[in-house]
């Protein structure tokens, strides 16, 4: 079994981290004080609710709310693309990630599919501060 482990990129005094979902690898509970630890301001999700629902995370948005952590839900479908309404919705969440950045905060994006999160968070990231 894989530890859970949150990757960084520093963006100037911010901190982006990227992680996989909690619960993903059985120990939801473990994942959470780890993402806690980890101290994030916000936490991006990008799956789908079914998916997080499927690993314990039906109250996610309660417990990050608990914990003064902003959340912002953007699913993207397994090996789907993002349409024009969603890129709509990308531009709202970009603002409020971007003002977290300027801050200095921590951001953590997480999916099921770590590397598809890599590829989108870093170019959707970098094509925005660009």
């Amino acid at each position: 079994m894989q530890s859970f482990e949150v990757t960084e990129i520093s963006i100037g005094a911010a901190l982006l981290g990227m992680s996989p979902l909690p619960g993903l690898n059985g120990d939801f509970t473990a994942d959470i004080e780890e993402i806690l630890n980890w101290n994030p301001t916000t936490i991006i999700s990008l799956t789908e609710k079914k998916e997080m629902e499927d690993l314990g995370m039906r109250d996610f948005h309660f417990l990050m709310a608990k914990e003064n952590i902003l959340w912002l839900h953007f699913p993207i479908k397994d090996f789907g693309i993002v349409d024009k309404q969603r890129e709509t919705l990308w531009g709202t969440i970009s603002k409020s990630v971007h003002q977290k950045i300027n801050e200095g905060s921590r951001v953590l994006v997480h999916q099921r599919a770590v590397l598809r999160l890599l590829q989108h968070s870093v170019h959707s990231v970098h094509m925005d501060l660009l």
